[in-house]
């Protein structure tokens, strides 16, 4: 069983998988350093919702070349 958290609500996903995939996926969650339960419930949001990547706000003190204005 992973447990899942959105918001306050925990929801439960049986999932079965053979023993490889659990070793990658053990090892996978390890080096991120993050519980194989978190580390997996990432992975199904992302097949699910797609990789959300946000960009960082430009900071007005940096010019395009990476440069403070001085």
């Amino acid at each position: 069983m992973i447990d899942m958290r959105h918001g306050k609500r925990i929801h439960r996903i049986s999932i079965s998988i053979d023993d490889e995939t659990f070793q990658v996926l053990a090892h996978k969650a390890a080096y991120d350093d993050r519980a194989l339960g978190e580390y997996i419930a990432r992975l199904v949001q992302q097949q699910v919702h797609g990789l959300k990547a946000t960009l960082p706000k430009p900071n007005a003190d940096v010019t395009l070349n990476g440069c403070c204005d001085e």
